[in-house]
């Protein structure tokens, strides 16, 4: 039995797709804000920011060409499994970028004291 893909689906995936878009680029605009400014710390954040960025637009663009593929393509394997590991993985990059930014501000606070 082969799956039959509605004419929405490609809509939304453009959807979902552009919404990454639009969040990346927020970041780089932060990103560049931080860069230029002259504290360490600030600049650390716009620096991982700016590579967190580029993995928010060529991961999303990279996962839209592979359920573009799956569409043009159905096979018998029926009803494709929902992905939540995009999302995940950008939220573990976030908040890993916070926390390292929070020590070494800690790390530079105690040593001027």
């Amino acid at each position: 039995q082969e799956l039959r893909v509605d004419c929405k689906v490609p809509l939304a995936i453009e959807r979902t797709v552009l919404r990454w878009f639009r969040s990346a680029v927020l970041l780089p605009s932060l990103s560049a804000y931080l860069l230029s400014s002259q504290f360490l710390v600030e600049q650390l954040n716009g620096f991982l920011l700016a590579g967190l960025a580029v993995l928010f637009v060529f991961w999303p663009l990279s996962h839209f060409y592979r359920r573009s593929m799956e569409i043009s393509k159905p096979s018998a394997s029926g009803q494709p499994e929902t992905d939540r590991t995009l999302p995940q993985a950008l939220s573990v990059c976030l908040i890993t970028i916070l926390a390292s930014v929070l020590v070494v501000q800690a790390i530079l606070a105690n040593d001027s004291d």
